[in-house]
């Protein structure tokens, strides 16, 4: 019973790259209100600037402008390069991709929080700015500090989160250096005065 339990929760267990690519999507969804889409309309993306979570982000936008009713979606070069584009034009510049890790000692597991932030800016086929501005979303969840490794990617970078330190730790360590320091000073001293 006991190992049919750890399967659940290790099949449940999602990763960063999840929450991301969860995050991603309903950034997206906050963008388009309501305007009417035509049947045969076109959406093509341009990225204002290149990150690592790129890709990610554009497979979001595929899944999302799909089911917003774009009939088709296509990558074009970057922003400001949008002479000859036809369709509905879609900007994107990653912000912020962020994980990050706080240690909860009641429960020995950690906290695990991630941010994504980006700047949107969607235009008509008639170049009228329907949507601009910055989205930003917050997933938290709790997971055992042994799954840390298993959520992460060592392959994308903003993958891997960042861990606070507990208030104890950050004022221990610091103090146990000063006084083994300090011890090493005074031994150092002690023996060359004699």
């Amino acid at each position: 019973m006991l190992i049919n339990s750890y399967l659940v929760v290790a099949q449940n267990l999602k990763t960063n790259i999840d929450f991301f690519g969860e995050l991603y999507f309903q950034l997206f969804q906050g963008v388009f209100h309501g305007e009417e889409i035509p049947d045969s309309s076109r959406l093509v993306i341009q990225e204002s600037e290149s990150s690592a979570a790129n890709w990610l982000i554009e497979n979001e936008i595929f899944k999302w402008a799909k089911g917003a009713g774009f009939a088709n979606c296509v990558m074009q070069g970057s922003a400001g390069d949008d002479e000859g584009v036809s369709g509905f034009l879609l900007q994107y510049k990653n912000l912020k991709s962020l994980v990050e890790y706080s240690d909860d000692p009641d429960s020995g597991k950690i906290s695990r929080t991630v941010n994504a932030e980006l700047y949107l800016k969607l235009l008509s086929p008639s170049r009228r700015v329907l949507f601009s501005g910055i989205q930003k979303k917050t997933l938290r969840d709790e997971i055992r500090k042994k799954d840390v490794q298993r959520v992460e990617n060592e392959k994308y970078p903003f993958t891997v989160g960042k861990r606070n330190r507990s208030f104890l730790s950050k004022i221990l360590e610091p103090t146990i250096v000063s006084i083994v320091t300090g011890g090493i000073i005074y031994l150092f001293y002690s023996y060359r005065s004699q």
